[in-house]
């Protein structure tokens, strides 16, 4: 029987355990492969266009080149590569487990972005990421930061679409029972704080970056490798949710209106995690919201045109979004009177 913290703040909140043996967070989701919201909108589309031009200008990408995208999330980035010359393979919603030998030439780099967040067999995926894998080739993955989720109290990332909350912490020793090497990461500011790493197969001659001592380092002071980085977490999400329930409570009793600015899944998570009365929400804005309802909800998901259309009295800003960037974007609501408000890890809203 594996030995797990749990990081249970009390009904609602969704629980989550972590793996005293390899740091491993899991939560209670089922890796659908939708719903991440991000795909669409224009901050996603240029962190994809960066990513895809740093990666051909370092590994000399070109038309003798192929890159292969696994599992959800790819084919914004391998939009790019095909329209710089590059040849791509997209497996689709496939995730690496379900590739095999003899699908023609192995990739020189394998992207999956949020795929290995999403799998329940995070073995398998990275065993698949290896089967592909020959000479010099590279996979690259961005992952939601477990650091990121444990310093923010993101109770909105706790939810169907990742069941797994990963670190650096738990991710080298993933990879290396697949004969893979991480040789470089980062912490990159999408999504609300994700994990990007760099890995090649064992024997391959990439040399070891800074970053990744960097992200190791800032892992430990964070306590990640022992129970005491993981025990005030629960409190604090208890507190959170009762803060947003709070204000929810308050406005709705004074008839405010309260639009979410943030991906619908999240959203979503958010209020199932806080037990909020949907009714509170009037809608949900994004950049890649379509007029869908949230999951589990009547709360409909507009693009984020519908905030200058119906001039809420509230915009609660969801922590994937960067607050600063979102108040600028939406500076002349403010100044017509709607007060921006931060979900996490307090409520705190704009004068």
């Amino acid at each position: 029987m594996l030995d797990t913290l749990s990081l249970h703040a009390g009904a609602p909140v969704e629980r989550l355990a972590v793996c005293r043996a390899c740091w491993l967070c899991q939560g209670p989701g089922e890796g659908r492969a939708g719903g991440a919201g991000a795909e669409a909108s224009e901050s996603w589309l240029a962190h994809c266009r960066r990513l895809a031009i740093g990666l051909m200008a370092e590994m000399r990408l070109g038309p003798r080149s192929l890159v292969a995208g696994a599992g959800p999330g790819a084919g914004t980035l391998l939009d790019f590569f095909r329209g710089a010359g590059v040849p791509v393979r997209d497996l689709g919603g496939a995730l690496p487990a379900d590739w095999r030998p003899g699908h023609g030439r192995p990739p020189d780099l394998i992207c999956a972005l949020d795929g290995l967040a999403r799998t329940r067999d995070p073995n398998g995926f990275v065993g698949g990421l290896a089967a592909m894998m020959e000479g010099d080739a590279v996979c690259m993955i961005e992952v939601p930061h477990l650091l990121a989720l444990i310093s923010g109290v993101q109770i909105d990332r706790i939810g169907p679409a990742f069941p797994l909350h990963l670190s650096l912490l738990a991710l080298e020793p993933l990879f290396a029972r697949a004969g893979l090497r991480l040789f470089d990461a980062c912490e990159v500011a999408v999504q609300g704080g994700s994990l990007r790493i760099r890995a090649c197969r064992e024997g391959a001659a990439y040399p070891v970056r800074p970053g990744l001592a960097q992200v190791r380092a800032r892992e430990a002071a964070a306590g990640l490798d022992s129970a005491a980085g993981y025990a005030g977490f629960a409190a604090r999400a208890a507190r959170a949710r009762d803060g947003l329930i709070d204000f929810l409570t308050s406005a709705h009793h004074g008839r405010k209106t309260v639009a979410a600015f943030g991906a619908p899944c999240r959203v979503a998570a958010l209020l199932a995690n806080c037990g909020a009365d949907p009714a509170m929400i009037a809608y949900s804005a994004s950049e890649g919201g379509d007029g869908a309802r949230l999951s589990g909800t009547a709360v409909p998901a507009f693009g984020s045109d519908e905030l200058r259309r119906r001039r809420p009295d509230f915009v609660l800003i969801l922590p994937e979004s960067d607050p600063a960037e979102v108040m600028g974007r939406l500076a002349d609501l403010r100044r017509a009177g709607t007060r921006l408000v931060t979900a996490l890890p307090v409520v705190s809203v704009t004068a």
